[in-house]
């Protein structure tokens, strides 16, 4: 069964500086089969790792997408054809995420120490629901997600947020087969799916705070 991670980073992302060599390397070593790129602001990134994926033949498919700064917190979007532009209302967003075709991803809405929806969670419709973020250091937290997906019969997700390469692995969902070009294949394997989780050591946090000031820097 396939293993997915649908809330990653590159090096397109201010706070991570991972090549994407460097991941496709490391996703197989790790078992990851299917991986969302989903850099802070912009879709460039995923869409320049997709292309590198297929024109060096990696056995790592990637996903395309984005995660979106609104002045509700952030969302992610899936299945992306280009960036949206961020910031922008939670509104324009989501409107911008369905003309191109693609999921909403409901990701760490209610870690106090993230630019999650918070209680504004609640109040949209997502195809699925990160219920657990290896970032997220506060039980709670993932916990109340998991709530809002059960209450709601939402499709769940265990996801890395990787910004470093130790990070891979460690948080994915086993789905079923599905045809990763298909959205709707994937929600209907995600609700089929088995999630592993383990939460991330605090220095990734540190890696991504160094990593951001090194990128304001230049380096």
């Amino acid at each position: 069964m396939p293993r997915i991670d649908l809330h990653s980073h590159t090096r397109f992302s201010p706070d991570s500086r991972l090549r994407f060599e460097d991941i496709a390397r490391t996703c197989e070593l790790a078992g990851v089969d299917v991986l969302a790129t989903t850099d802070h602001h912009t879709a460039e990134g995923a869409l320049k790792f997709k292309a590198w994926t297929e024109k060096n033949e990696t056995d790592l498919e990637v996903i395309v997408g984005e995660e979106v700064l609104t002045d509700a917190g952030e969302v992610i979007g899936l299945f992306l054809q280009e960036t949206i532009k961020s910031p922008c209302s939670l509104g324009e967003a989501l409107d911008a995420i369905r003309d191109q075709g693609g999921l909403f991803l409901l990701q760490h809405p209610f870690d106090p120490m993230r630019k999650g929806l918070g209680e504004r969670a609640w109040e949209v419709a997502p195809d699925i629901v990160e219920v657990f973020n290896a970032r997220t250091r506060l039980n709670g937290s993932n916990r109340k997600a998991r709530e809002l997906a059960e209450e709601r019969d939402l499709p769940m997700v265990s996801c890395s947020d990787a910004h470093t390469l130790g990070e891979f692995g460690a948080s994915y969902t086993e789905v079923p087969e599905f045809d990763v070009g298909d959205p709707g294949a994937l929600v209907d394997a995600v609700r089929e799916g088995r999630m592993v989780g383990n939460t991330s050591p605090v220095w990734v946090s540190v890696h991504s705070v160094l990593a951001k000031g090194l990128g304001k820097l230049g380096l």
